[in-house]
C-alpha cells in the first residue's frame, strides 16, 4: 500500500489524461476512498504477468515548434499520453527495478542523469575535477562531445531485457517489462478520424520507466575498453569523452581510437551518434584553467530582467521572486565547475556587474546608483557571496566535503546525511496515519513534546495509564539540534517505553508536532531518523495496538502541557544525554550569519552608496521597496542641485537658499522644507529613524515633488 501512496504521490496534479479520460485527481480520489481496489488492481497485473491491452495505447498529441513552418513535419513536436492506470503500474514496476539495481551496484556513478543525489552540477564538478587531475600531470586535454541521436525513441529493447536478464530479475517483474514492451499503439484523433501506428522502437514516450531503461542501457558504455587516458562521463543521452594525452598526435590517435569502440559499442545497442551536435573542444591553455568565461558568457543574459520589469515592474515583490527564482539560479548555473574560482576577483567583479542591470529593474533607482546601495535596497546579497553560498551548500550537502567560508568551517561529517530511497525494497516502505482525536482518559496515553529554551534543547515524554500519570522522562539533546530532531527524539522515548512495557492493549501516542506525523505517514522520507522511528513502528505494531493522534499545542490539554514542561526543564541539565548530528538546514542559516557579516563588512567599508549608508547602517535580507521620488532620498540620486552638479548638469550645487543642496540640506536645513519637515516623525541625528514610522512615507514624497519643482529640467 506504501508503494502505491508513494507512487501516487509522484505524479503531479493537473496532467492531461490518456485516451481513458481518467485524470490523476480521480485516481487519487479512488485512492483515498477505497485503497483496496487498487491494490486488487496492481496485484492482478504483477500475478497474470502483463498489462491490460488499453494501458499499452497512448493517444499522440502533436505541437507545433514556434517559428516553424507547419507544413513540414519536423516543425511538430510529438507528446503521448499514456493512462495513469498504465503509468501507475509503470512506475510501480520502476521502483522495484531500480531497487534491484541500486542494492546490486549496477547503477553507474558517471551517469549524472535521471538519478537520485545527481544533477547538472554533479556532472560539471566531476568534468572540472578530471580536468584538473589532467592539469596536474601537465599533459594536455581534449574533450569531444557526443550525442545520441533520437535516445529514447530508438534504444533497443532487446538490450533492455538483456541488461534485466544480467542483473537476475526477478521472472515475474522481467515478463511484465517483456510484456509492457510488446503490441504497443500509437493513435492520433483528428476531426473525428482516428489513426493507429504500432509503436515498436524505443521505450514508450511518456512513460516513467523510460529514463530507468535508457540509464541501464548506457551504462553498458563505461565497460568499453578505452585507451589509457580516456574516460567517458554522461548526462542523459549527452556524452563527453575526454582526452587525456602527452602530445598533440597522442591526443589524435587515443581520439581515433576511443571514437571507434563507442562507434561500434552503438552499433551493437542499435543507436547512432548524431554527428550534427558532436563537438570537438581542446582545452586552451594558459598556465591554468581559470574558468572565467562562463560568467562572463552570461552578461547579455541579464537582459532577462527587461522581460520582467515589462511584465512586473508595477509589482516589487512580485519582481522580486522572478529575480530569486529565475535570474539568480540561470546566472549561478555551472557554479559546480567554475565555483572553485570565485576568488578570483575577475570572477567576482563579473558577478556583481551582472546582478546590476536586474537589480535596477527591481528597485528602480536611477542607473547611476553604485551596485553596493542597490543590493542593500533590494535586500539581496551581492552575487560573488550567493556563489560562495550555493557553492558550499553543494560541496557540503551533495558531495559531502568540509569546505570553508570566511572565518566558519563546515564539516560535512557534522552533519545528518540522507537515506536513498531505493537502498531498502519498496515492498518494506510503510505509513502510518494517524487521527486528529484527543485523548480519552482510557488504555495508555502518552505525550510526547520537545522544546528549545535559552539556547538549550530538550525533549520528552510523559505516560498516563487510565488517567493517571505512571512515567516521565525527559533528556537534554546538544544545542546544535533542531525542534524537530527534539521532537523526532521524544517520539523515539515513547516507543522505547511501549518496547519495554508488557504487552498491554491499546497504546495512543500523542504529539503536538503535525511536520513529523505527516513525515510518518508518508511513503517516501531521505531523513534517516524517520526511517528508523517507521521501522520500530512496523516492528510494534506486529504484537501491540498502538495509534499516533494530533492535539493542538497549548490549548490545556493536561498530558501536552506536562510533556512540554518536562520538555523545558529537560534543558536545564548540565549535560546533553545525547548528541546528534546537525540537521542540513543548519548549513543554510549558518551560511547565512557568516555571509551576512562579510556582507556588511563590506557596507562598511566600501567608498560608494554612503548616503544609503546613513539610512541603512545595517545589510540584511529584507527589502526596502519604495516609490522612484522616496529612493532619491534614500540614495542621494535624483533631482538634487548636489547630484546635477556632480555629473556636470549644474555649475553649481546650491540650493535656492545658498546652502548647499544634498538630501540631507531638504531633511535638515532648508527652509522652503521647513513646513514638510516639522511633520515627520525623526531624529535628524540619526537618519534610520527616519523609516521608522510609515507616516513620514507620503510627507517625504511631497517633499521629494516640492524640491523637484524647483529646478529646471536638465
Amino acid at each position: 500500500m506504501a508503494e502505491i501512496q508513494g507512487a501516487l504521490h509522484a505524479f503531479r496534479p493537473k496532467k492531461a489524461p490518456g485516451l481513458d479520460g481518467v485524470s490523476v485527481e480521480l485516481v487519487k480520489g479512488i485512492f483515498k476512498g477505497c485503497p483496496a481496489f487498487i491494490l486488487s488492481l496492481m496485484n492482478a497485473c504483477l500475478r497474470v504477468r502483463g498489462f491490460p491491452t488499453s494501458w499499452k495505447v497512448s493517444k499522440l498529441i502533436l505541437l507545433g515548434k514556434p517559428g516553424r513552418d507547419l507544413s513540414l513535419p519536423q516543425s511538430y513536436r510529438p507528446i503521448c499520453l499514456l493512462t495513469v492506470f498504465s503509468k501507475l503500474l509503470d512506475k510501480l514496476l520502476t521502483y522495484r527495478l531500480t531497487n534491484l539495481f541500486y542494492s546490486k551496484g549496477l547503477l553507474n556513478e558517471r551517469q549524472h542523469g535521471f538519478r537520485i543525489g545527481k544533477s547538472c552540477e554533479t556532472a560539471n564538478n566531476a568534468l572540472w575535477e578530471d580536468i584538473q587531475e589532467a592539469l596536474r600531470c601537465k599533459g594536455k586535454v581534449c574533450l569531444i562531445s557526443l550525442d545520441v541521436q533520437g535516445a529514447f525513441d530508438t534504444v533497443w529493447q532487446q538490450s533492455v531485457l538483456y541488461r534485466l536478464i544480467a542483473a537476475q530479475c526477478p521472472f515475474n517483474i522481467f515478463a511484465m517489462v517483456r510484456d509492457y514492451f510488446q503490441d504497443r499503439t500509437v493513435q492520433y484523433h483528428f476531426n473525428n478520424n482516428c489513426w493507429s501506428f504500432p509503436d515498436t522502437r524505443g521505450v514508450p514516450q511518456g512513460s516513467c520507466s523510460g529514463p530507468f531503461y535508457w540509464n541501464i542501457v548506457l551504462d553498458t558504455i563505461f565497460a568499453v575498453d578505452l585507451p589509457t587516458g580516456c574516460s567517458v562521463q554522461a548526462f542523459a543521452d549527452d556524452l563527453i569523452l575526454l582526452v587525456r594525452g602527452e602530445t598533440k598526435r597522442d591526443i589524435e590517435l587515443k581520439s581515433g581510437v576511443a571514437l571507434e569502440r563507442l562507434v561500434s559499442w552503438a552499433y551493437k545497442h542499435k543507436l547512432q551518434f548524431n554527428s550534427d551536435k558532436t563537438l570537438l573542444m581542446p582545452l586552451t591553455f594558459g598556465g591554468r584553467l581559470t574558468l572565467v568565461d562562463p560568467p562572463q558568457s552570461v552578461f547579455k543574459w541579464a537582459v532577462t530582467a527587461m522581460v520582467a520589469d515589462r511584465f512586473f515592474s508595477r509589482n516589487a515583490q512580485l519582481h522580486l521572486r522572478i529575480y530569486k527564482g529565475a535570474i539568480e539560479p540561470f546566472i549561478l548555473y555551472g557554479y559546480g565547475a567554475w565555483g572553485n574560482r570565485i576568488h578570483l576577483q575577475k570572477i567576482r567583479s563579473t558577478l556583481n556587474s551582472i546582478q546590476r542591470r536586474p537589480l535596477l529593474q527591481l528597485t528602480g533607482a536611477y542607473r547611476t546608483v553604485s551596485t553596493v546601495a542597490l543590493q542593500v535596497v533590494a535586500g539581496v546579497l551581492p552575487f560573488d557571496l550567493k556563489a560562495v553560498e550555493a557553492l558550499a551548500k553543494f560541496r557540503v550537502k551533495v558531495l559531502r566535503r568540509d569546505m570553508e567560508v570566511g572565518s566558519r568551517a563546515f564539516c560535512s561529517s557534522n552533519y545528518l546525511s540522507k537515506v536513498h530511497i531505493f537502498a531498502s525494497h519498496p515492498s518494506t516502505w510503510t505509513v502510518h496515519p494517524f487521527l486528529y482525536t484527543g485523548p480519552l482518559g482510557s488504555d495508555i496515553e502518552m505525550f510526547t513534546d520537545g522544546s528549545k529554551m535559552n539556547g538549550h534543547v530538550g525533549c520528552s515524554v510523559v505516560v498516563y495509564y487510565h488517567g493517571q500519570l505512571i512515567h516521565t522522562e525527559g533528556h537534554r539533546l546538544n544545542d546544535e539540534a533542531s525542534v524537530y530532531q527534539a521532537e523526532i527524539s521524544g517520539f523515539t522515548l515513547a516507543l522505547s517505553f511501549v518496547q519495554r512495557i508488557l504487552y498491554w492493549d491499546t497504546v495512543r501516542i500523542y504529539t503536538d508536532s503535525l511536520s513529523l506525523l505527516q513525515a510518518l505517514a508518508s511513503a517516501q522520507t531521505n531523513d534517516p531518523a524517520i526511517w528508523q522511528l517507521k521501522a520500530t513502528l512496523r516492528e510494534i505494531k506486529q504484537n501491540r495496538a498502538i495509534s499516533l493522534h494530533w492535539v493542538k499545542a497549548h490549548v490545556g490539554t493536561a498530558g501536552n502541557e506536562m510533556a512540554d514542561l518536562e520538555a523545558k526543564h529537560a534543558t536545564t541539565k548540565a549535560q546533553p544525554d545525547q548528541i546528534l548530528l546537525r540537521p542540513l538546514s543548519h548549513i543554510n542559516s549558518e551560511l547565512k550569519a557568516e555571509l551576512l557579516s562579510q556582507w556588511q563588512d563590506r557596507w562598511i567599508l566600501a567608498i560608494n552608496g554612503r548616503t544609503t549608508a546613513e539610512f541603512f547602517p545595517q545589510v540584511a535580507l529584507s527589502p526596502h521597496f519604495f516609490n522612484r521620488r522616496i529612493l532619491q532620498i534614500l540614495t542621494g540620486h535624483g533631482r538634487f542641485p548636489s547630484y546635477f552638479h556632480r555629473f556636470a548638469l549644474m555649475d553649481h550645487d546650491l540650493c535656492e537658499c545658498g546652502q548647499r543642496g544634498d538630501v540631507f540640506h531638504y531633511l535638515r536645513n532648508c527652509p522652503r522644507t521647513g513646513d514638510l519637515r516639522s511633520k515627520l516623525v525623526f531624529d535628524p541625528l540619526y537618519p534610520p529613524s527616519l523609516f521608522e514610522h510609515n507616516s513620514n512615507l507620503p510627507i517625504l514624497d511631497q517633499l521629494v515633488t516640492r524640491v523637484c519643482g524647483m529646478l529646471p529640467n536638465v
